[in-house]
């Protein structure tokens, strides 16, 4: 999320391994500050997909996704069979 509430687009992945390690390391970058860092996954007919990030989330992070779940069917029509999604959530400033 922005500074202002709204989401933020980090990366998109295409296709392959060396995508999805590159989008991991975009989200560490970005995110490497947040306290709390909490992660969600979503996917459109793609279960080993989203799979394959909860483990390597896990790997890199040491924190199990808080969940994995079939995306909406507006996100599936947007985004297509074979697209996922991961969510962060941290705490970005002091209170």
């Amino acid at each position: 999320f922005t500074r202002e509430g709204k989401t933020q687009k980090l990366g998109t992945a295409k296709k392959g391994i060396p995508v999805r390690e590159k989008l991991l390391k975009i989200m560490d970058k970005e995110t490497r500050l947040y306290e709390n860092r909490k992660f969600a996954i979503v996917h459109v007919a793609a279960p080993e997909i989203a799979e394959w990030y909860a483990k390597r989330i896990e790997d890199i992070f040491g924190k199990k996704a808080e969940f994995i779940m079939e995306a909406s069917p507006a996100l599936g029509a947007h985004a297509g069979p074979g697209a996922a999604a991961i969510a962060i959530l941290g705490k970005t400033e002091p209170n």
